[in-house]
């Protein structure tokens, strides 16, 4: 079985990109695979969310979809990345689902896999 790390730009991808990116992940990893957010990816959400900007509505649409989907919440907050690395470090069969480009160059040189937007309308596996 395979874990999904999910990053906070990926939950706003829904908004900003107009996927599902819940059924795109499915679509990429077809194996067995539970998804995990960290708690200070909820954070950066509710955080972004204050704001009328179009970042505000996108943090709004990613903390409504996680609300209605089965994601796991790990209790692990402060840096993000940092802790998405760390976390990448300590556990195989991890997937990463972002779409930050430094974050991926740093998983990518750890050998953990990435899930992130390719053009503008659909998810790619690296």
């Amino acid at each position: 079985m395979k874990d999904v790390l999910i990053d906070t730009n990926f939950l706003t991808l829904p908004h900003t990109h107009k996927l599902d990116v819940f059924n795109q992940l499915s679509e990429v990893i077809p194996e067995k695979h539970r998804l995990f957010v960290l708690k200070g990816t909820l954070e950066e959400l509710k955080a972004l969310s204050t704001g009328k900007t179009k970042a505000g509505i996108a943090a709004k649409v990613g903390l409504s979809l996680l609300e209605k989907s089965e994601v796991e919440v790990l209790p692990l907050s402060g840096d993000v990345d940092n802790q998405i690395i760390a976390y990448a470090t300590n556990h195989e069969n991890l997937i990463v689902a972002t779409n930050d480009r430094e974050l991926k160059k740093r998983l990518k040189g750890l050998g953990v896999e990435v899930v992130s937007l390719r053009g503008n309308h659909s998810l790619t596996r690296i």
